[in-house]
This record gives C-alpha cells, sequence and structure tokens, in this order.
C-alpha cells in the first residue's frame, strides 16, 4: 500500500472529522446555549464567523496532528496507540479553541462554558476517533497478513541473528518484518542464514546496502565477541532513516536500563536517533521552509544580480551543487 494514499486517507478523515465537528457545535451553540442565556429560541443562522471557523479550524487540526508526529510512520500505528494519541491531541487542541473562540461566547452561568468545552471535546474526540481506527485497523490486518511489509536488515550471521529470523518468519501473525537480507561480520555463515535470505554485503558497504535495498528497519543481533563493532554499526546507522532494533545484554535486562519490546517472544530494544521530540523536529522543519522561502522572495533581487554578475565574471554555471 502506498504511504502517500495512507497519508491523504487521514488526512481527509481529520480534515472532515473537524469540519463535521464544528457544524454540529456551532448548531448546539445556536438551538441549546444561546436561548438559555436569552431566554427565547434564537433562528438557526450560518453566519460569517461560522464559515471562518469551517475553513480554519480543520486546517488548525491538520497542522497540530502534523507537528505532533501522528502522520509519521503510519503503517506502524496501532489502535491503543491512535486511542491515546487522539485523546491527548483533541484534549489539547479544544483548549487552545476554546480559549480563543468561545471564550468570549453569550453564556447565562459559567456552568455552560463547562457544558461547550464538554460537548466540542466530545464531538471532536470521537468523530476523529472512529474513521482513525477504521483506517489503522485495515492496515494493521495487513500487516499481520504480510500483505505490508518493512524491508528489514539483519547486521550478523550467527546463531541469534537466525534465531530472530526463523521466530519472526515462522509466527503466524507477522510483526511486519519482510526480511531483504543480511550483512555478515564473519567469513563463514555457520548457520546457513544465507539458504533462506541472500547476504548483501559486509559493514564496509552498509548504507550502500540500505540505500539500494530501500531498507526500513536494522535488527542488529551481534554475539558477545562482536561488541566491539556496535559502535561503528550505530555510527553508520545514524546517518540512515531507519529504525534500529537490537538484543539487549542480559546484564541491562536485569538492571532495567533498558525498555524491552516483545516480537512474539523475541526480546529487542529501538534505539533512538532522535536529537528532540516529532513536535520540536517538525515545527524546527515548518519553520526553516518558512523562513527560506521569505529570505529568497526578499533577496531574490540581489541574488539575481549576483547570478548575473558571477555568469559575466566567470565561466561555468552561475549555481553551484556539490554531493
Amino acid at each position: 500500500m502506498n504511504k502517500r494514499k495512507q497519508v491523504f486517507r487521514y488526512l481527509l478523515s481529520d480534515f472532515i472529522s473537524a469540519s463535521v465537528a464544528w457544524t454540529i457545535f456551532y448548531i448546539f451553540r445556536k438551538e441549546i446555549i444561546e436561548p438559555l442565556k436569552f431566554g427565547y429560541d434564537i433562528p438557526l443562522t450560518f453566519s460569517n464567523r461560522f464559515f471562518l471557523g469551517l475553513l480554519i479550524l480543520p486546517a488548525f487540526w491538520l497542522l497540530y496532528y502534523y507537528l505532533t508526529g501522528f502522520y509519521k510512520n503510519i503503517f506502524r500505528h496501532s489502535r491503543t496507540d491512535d486511542l491515546f494519541r487522539t485523546f491527548m491531541q483533541s484534549i489539547s487542541g479544544v483548549l487552545i479553541i476554546f480559549f480563543i473562540l468561545i471564550l468570549d461566547d453569550e453564556i447565562k452561568t459559567y456552568r455552560n462554558y463547562y457544558l461547550l468545552f464538554s460537548v466540542l471535546l466530545a464531538l471532536h474526540f470521537f468523530l476523529t476517533l472512529i474513521p482513525r481506527l477504521i483506517l489503522t485497523s485495515q492496515s494493521v490486518k495487513k500487516v499481520h497478513n504480510r500483505k505490508i511489509g518493512f524491508n528489514t536488515l539483519i547486521i550478523g550471521s550467527n546463531h541469534l541473528a537466525y534465531e530472530i529470523f526463523q521466530e519472526l518468519t515462522e509466527t503466524e501473525s507477522s510483526s511486519g518484518n519482510k526480511f531483504v537480507g543480511f550483512i555478515s561480520l564473519q567469513k563463514q555463515d555457520s548457520y546457513n542464514l544465507s539458504e533462506y535470505i541472500p547476504k548483501l554485503g559486509s559493514l564496509k558497504n552498509l548504507i550502500q546496502v540500505i540505500e539500494n535495498h530501500h531498507i526500513e528497519e536494522v535488527i542488529i543481533a551481534l554475539e558477545s565477541s562482536e561488541h566491539d563493532q556496535i559502535s561503528h554499526i550505530i555510527n553508520q546507522l545514524g546517518l540512515c532513516n531507519v529504525i534500529i532494533k537490537a538484543i539487549p545484554d542480559m546484564y541491562d535486562i536485569l538492571t532495567g536500563k533498558v525498555k524491552m519490546d516483545h516480537l512474539f517472544g523475541t526480546p529487542l530494544i529501538q534505539l533512538s536517533k532522535d536529537l528532540m521530540p516529532v513536535w520540536q523536529a517538525n515545527l524546527k522543519q515548518l519553520i526553516d521552509i518558512s523562513v527560506s522561502v521569505i529570505t529568497l522572495i526578499v533577496l531574490s533581487p540581489l541574488i539575481i544580480i549576483l547570478a548575473i554578475g558571477v555568469k559575466l565574471s566567470s565561466k561555468g554555471p552561475a549555481l553551484y551543487s556539490h554531493e
């Protein structure tokens, strides 16, 4: 399944959910809250404020979901994760909307504020959650049935590597790992892992292997005698956009130094390369792009003059690119 299409489905679902939630909430305010204040029924009319909210609020929600990282690794979502994240996003997002747009509403008592907040939260949460659960359930089912897989590379050719490969491929419900091959630290494949998946090279061409085979996940399975290579491996993988998992030492497990994930009986830890939370990284990227575009527009006359001057005064192209 195409990742962009799946992200578009979530975007469309969230946009429609936010629009419907705002529409129902607006009707609720006109039909229930305002008559309590004025003592008589208020004609239901869709004012400019309604249409402005219908234009701005869905865009606000999509930007908010993007900044909090909801659309990242879309096929790795779980229903429990969607439930928790949607709830937290709904609370924080509704709080922002409430203080900006609703706090100056005409009300009879302050209890109406609590009612307004609760209704908007409930509407937005459930209308957003239900389509998300449907989409996530469909993708989770396809992952378990091996219709969707993540290209996975094993680093190691020892007993641990062979054991992980066997456990993850023989289980009835797939974890999503689609093993493309392995990289060996030894000259000899003592456990004949090459009979099942191809040997793709050595650590010298690790980055090239990841790029050529579009690797999304790397599982490090090394014996104790090979642990001196871990730092070198992690440093190389840090240059690649991949998820890194490894088998922890027994000492790390017993002392609680690592957070464990169990993939059908196989204990693995996921190593994080991120130096900042997802929302900070996305916000930084958004600021970088915005500032760059504004700067290019503002300085475009100077850039054109410099480009012409470079072209007239020297050979070669005015724009220089390098690897």
